[in-house]
This record gives C-alpha cells, structure tokens and sequence, in this order.
C-alpha cells in the first residue's frame, strides 16, 4: 500500500529520493531489530521465552487492529 501511494502521490522529480528513504528507513528498523534481538539471544540461539513474547506482542497487534477496523 505504501508503495502504491509513493507512486501516486510523489512527483516525478522527487519519487527516486523518496523511494531511496523508504527503502533505507525499512532497512535501518530491519538492521536494528536484529542488533537488539542479538543482544538478548542466548549463545545457542534457542529462547522459547522470546519467541513466546514475539507472538503475544503479534497477538496484541492483531487485537488492536482487529479493533481498530
């Protein structure tokens, strides 16, 4: 969705730049999930308790947009 709108409402001169920070903001929040999750991982890389609160926080998410609509 967010692609199609940068596509449509973006002017032709600037839609290059826009989609350079579109890409590089994706890319900076997918590099620093990473770094924080590294950070909290134990050295065998097996933690049922993060993956445990991974899917409560999608769960959380999926309620508030379930309420949301």
């Amino acid at each position: 969705c967010a692609t199609t709108i940068l596509q449509e409402e973006v002017k032709d001169d600037y839609r290059g730049r826009a989609f350079a920070f579109y890409d590089m903001t994706g890319n900076i929040a997918n590099a620093a999930g990473a770094a924080v999750f590294a950070a909290f991982m134990p050295d065998s890389g097996r933690s049922p308790a993060i993956i445990g609160a991974i899917a409560a926080c999608f769960a959380v998410a999926a309620v508030a947009y379930w309420l949301s609509a």
